[in-house]
């Protein structure tokens, strides 16, 4: 799975470049996608049609080989220790599409799904990334609970006060 981490910054700095790869992939197939959805309608010609699905595959192969790569690795472990997991279909989904997509622009069929696909990794890397933020989040509070806590307690031990390590209080104390 992918981690954000607060330490050194380089898993988060990797996975926001997967989501700015991943975003610019989706905003720009998207475009395109627009245009060919609305030839649909009104007519487009067919040099335009393909012009239009090559440069759509070409916009989202760096979504689906670098923003993407972290669900196949993950599903890849998860396969080899016999566990499958939620990032097994995503994988499954994004390969599927993309090459379905593929298989489409090259037999000169209209249906290609490249704004669906980058959009999809675009969505799920953000939803990692803060999904992480909220882990990290979470575990600086539970170690900013522990430093709250006195060092020493003050214990009445036959009727004499003394100040004792917390460590060494026991309950009835």
């Amino acid at each position: 799975q992918l981690q954000v981490t607060r330490d050194n910054g380089r898993s988060e700095d990797q996975l926001l470049l997967r989501i700015g790869v991943a975003g610019f992939s989706a905003a720009n197939t998207m475009m395109l996608a627009v245009s060919l959805f609305q030839g649909l309608y009104t007519g487009i010609e067919s040099q335009y049609g393909n012009l239009f699905r090559g440069t759509s595959l070409i916009l989202a192969l760096p979504a689906v080989l670098y923003s993407a790569y972290p669900f196949y690795r993950s599903s890849i472990a998860g396969l080899r220790i016999r566990r499958v997991h939620v990032d097994l279909p995503i994988s499954v989904a994004i390969i599927a599409v993309f090459l379905l997509s593929t298989l489409n622009t090259l037999t000169g069929r209209e249906a290609v799904y490249f704004d669906s696909v980058s959009t999809l990794i675009f969505l799920l890397l953000i939803g990692r990334y803060f999904q992480g933020r909220a882990v990290t989040l979470a575990q600086n509070a539970s170690r900013s609970a522990w430093t709250i806590l006195p060092m020493s307690a003050r214990c009445r031990i036959d009727n004499v006060e003394k100040e004792v390590p917390t460590s060494s209080v026991r309950p009835g104390d």
